[in-house]
């Protein structure tokens, strides 16, 4: 029996091991090309860093950085916030509107990308450019409202949010201030968690910022995709620091929930 055993967790540990060559191979091929200038043979030639060191000095690069994180960083605070005045109702005041909510976080699953990007330029096709980006963000704040609502909801719905504010308004205290100060705060790895999930989503869009952002507005999918117009190995480089900026964000996602689960037990 024990021999049987043995066997099956080896065989278990095959299978994951080729799974995550099977994942990894991919994304260390181009971590390699990008360490080096030239790989037109078998091998690659020339080991250098220089393609990491021209990105850091690009001007370019960095300000599509920044706008990256700009597009990233406001809907999902926007997001945030509403979706978190709409729990109050939710939890407290009108909890029978739960079903209604929770129909709307479904719908911007059917409508993602070429589709959402395409419906939102031919209702407003004549606006400017600056209007164009107040209208991506506005598009990124519905791409993120079902990740962010689900997240939300389970972070208060796991704290008992309605238990404390009931306990709360007992102690004489006004619901909402409850809501603001003792639910949102207990509850606030998780939502911090859910909204760095969000972030990541909103990293690897290419389609919606393509084709609804105005004039000068990118963000590192489309520096990517022109960068391998003109240097393969620069373009490498560019998915090499997308990569590490999801690892470490869905790292420290990681941490926080670990941290939180560790915190009940």
């Amino acid at each position: 029996m024990d021999a049987a055993k043995k066997t099956r967790c080896v065989t278990s540990e095959i299978i994951l091991l080729l799974f995550a060559v099977l994942i990894l191979l991919p994304a260390a091929a181009v971590c390699a090309n990008s360490l080096f200038e030239h790989w037109t043979g078998i091998l690659p030639e020339c080991l250098t860093l220089n393609n990491y060191a021209e990105l850091f000095s690009d001007k370019e690069f960095i300000r599509v950085l920044g706008q990256t994180a700009a597009l990233s960083l406001i809907p999902t605070a926007i997001m945030s916030i509403l979706i978190l005045l709409a729990m109050y109702a939710l939890v407290f005041a009108k909890p029978q509107t739960e079903r209604f909510i929770r129909i709307l976080a479904l719908i911007p699953y059917a409508f993602q990308g070429v589709v959402l990007s395409l419906s939102v330029m031919s209702l407003y096709g004549n606006v400017s450019n600056d209007s164009r980006n107040v209208l991506l963000i506005g598009t990124y704040s519905i791409v993120v409202f079902p990740v962010l609502y689900q997240s939300i909801k389970n972070s208060i719905t796991s704290v008992d949010g309605s238990a404390m504010i009931e306990n709360a308004v007992l102690l004489g205290a006004s619901p909402f201030r409850a809501y603001l100060e003792i639910v949102v705060p207990s509850a606030g790895r998780n939502i911090l968690a859910g909204a760095m999930l969000s972030v990541t989503l909103l990293l690897g869009d290419y389609v919606i910022v393509r084709n609804m952002a105005g004039r000068g507005v990118s963000n590192l999918q489309v520096y990517l995709y022109q960068s391998m117009k003109s240097s393969p190995s620069r373009a490498s480089a560019v998915f090499v620091i997308i990569l590490i900026l999801t690892i470490l964000i869905t790292s420290a996602v990681q941490r926080l929930s670990k941290y939180t689960h560790e915190k009940k037990l």
